[in-house]
């Protein structure tokens, strides 16, 4: 998967403040798609991918995680939208151990997951590890 991006440091991606944004992004969120038979990001045990207030959309690997894979690393999500990614497994994101037995952590808070595709876990499937989910919607997964 040539267009996955794997993370070798922490990765932050967050939105500015819509107030900053020009007149023609207000109206319309950030959309990151993913590309052909790609997801978004692995994260390997030891890193941390941060993602606030964007559009994670049509991931679909061919294996597990359509959007994230989180193998032993952490990631923590806010104010997100997950939408269309399929995954073998975890249709948007999935957590497990990594080789070295690493254990992966997932933090959601205030976020949307819709028409996402996993034969285990529509949206998200945690296999390992900490996960913990607040005040978010979960459609048609």
């Amino acid at each position: 998967m040539p267009n996955e991006i794997t993370l070798d440091g922490n990765l932050i991606i967050q939105i500015a403040s819509r107030r900053r944004l020009r007149k023609d992004l207000k109206s319309n969120p950030v959309i990151i798609q993913a590309a052909a038979n790609s997801r978004h990001f692995t994260v390997p045990a030891g890193f941390t991918l941060t993602v606030n207030s964007v559009t994670l959309s049509d991931g679909n690997p061919g294996d597990a995680g359509g959007s994230i894979l989180a193998s032993g690393g952490s990631v923590v999500v806010s104010n997100a939208i997950f939408k269309d990614n399929v995954g073998t497994t975890g249709g948007a994101i999935e957590t497990e151990k990594d080789g070295a037995n690493n254990e992966p952590s997932l933090t959601i808070v205030s976020s949307t997951f819709e028409n996402n595709e996993g034969s285990e876990g529509g949206a998200i499937n945690a296999k390992a590890g900490v996960f913990n989910v607040q005040s978010s919607v979960f459609n048609n997964n």
